[in-house]
């Protein structure tokens, strides 16, 4: 396995609250915040890190696997086209697992079997309307590196129970916020990113997992 490839790249999979609770004003912010992230702080290729956008709500929508966008053009674009999915329910441990089986593989573009770290930003604006604990225990099980956005009305401590560690949960009290979550944010994604280096913020649990991660490797 080439370790450089490895601590250069990542496959990263937002999964984001597209129910009522966010509603088509709030959401144009998140979609801000998704694009302004995405442009200042990732690297994309196929070398590089990769990105996958699923929304939930009373269903699941993938709106693009990890395989799809090569370029930071190319997957800066799709995200300002994004719409809100809507609808009343916010099926959060359905969503989990929908992406467990299709976009955490190599079907969907994952880079896994090649040693690549699997990270998962969850953005909710709600409590889930359905069972998560199974799924939040599956993501564990398989390794995913788990951080929670929890925005307006999101259950934090739910977001704690499901990421890697409570402290990979951040909060913004509302949506026009969430830029502000950058400072925070970073260190973690640079961490799972470019796990051989010694980040300065990087939070000691988070070094323990990608020690982990590497010794699984």
């Amino acid at each position: 396995v080439n370790k450089q490839k490895i601590l250069s790249s990542a496959d990263l999979v937002f999964l984001i609250d597209g129910s009522n609770k966010v509603g088509a004003r709030n959401f144009s912010l998140l979609r801000d915040f998704l694009v302004n992230f995405v442009q200042r702080h990732l690297d994309i290729g196929r070398r590089d890190i990769q990105v996958a956008v699923v929304q939930y709500s009373d269903d699941v929508k993938v709106e693009f696997a990890l395989n799809v966008h090569s370029s930071k053009a190319q997957l800066t674009a799709a995200l300002r086209n994004l719409r809100l999915l809507g609808g009343e329910e916010s099926n959060l441990g359905a969503a989990i697992q929908h992406v467990l089986e299709n976009i955490f593989t190599a079907a969907a573009g994952s880079r896994r079997e090649e040693g690549v770290p699997q990270s998962l930003v969850i953005i909710s604006a709600g409590p889930s309307s359905d069972e998560f604990r199974d799924a939040s225990n599956d993501l564990k099980i398989n390794r995913i590196i788990t951080f929670g956005i929890a925005v307006e009305g999101a259950d934090t401590p739910e977001l704690q129970q499901i990421a890697s560690d409570g402290s990979f949960v951040f909060v913004s009290r509302q949506f026009q916020s969430l830029g502000d979550l950058d400072s925070q944010l970073v260190p973690y994604i640079a961490g799972v990113n470019f796990s051989g280096t010694n980040h300065q913020e990087m939070s000691t649990t988070l070094s323990h997992w990608i020690i982990n991660l590497r010794k699984i490797l």
